[in-house]
């Protein structure tokens, strides 16, 4: 039986003026982006982490290999697969 891979990512340590719209666009060379959640704070502040889910697992390795330790506006992010997903996220086109 072979066992679905996640299509989920956790992205941390992109700066604080970014939006989810920002990571869509970030994402979307590698693949269908399915949504993009950002956390934040119980006061709102931005945590600088967030859950991207693409359409396949195959996109979500592509994204991993090549945006893992890359940098946005001079910020080092990191990008790791989830094993399952961590935020309640609608399925959301973000307009594409």
């Amino acid at each position: 039986m072979t066992r679905m891979m996640s299509t989920s990512l956790y992205i941390e340590g992109f700066p604080p003026a970014v939006s989810a719209q920002d990571l869509f666009a970030l994402f979307a060379p590698y693949g269908r982006v399915r949504s993009v959640e950002l956390a934040t704070s119980w006061d709102g502040r931005p945590l600088r982490i967030a859950e991207v889910r693409m359409e396949r697992s195959e996109d979500a390795d592509w994204a991993i290999r090549l945006l893992h330790r890359s940098r946005m506006d001079g910020e080092l992010i990191l990008v790791f697969r989830l094993h399952r997903d961590i935020l309640p996220l609608p399925p959301a086109d973000m307009g594409h």
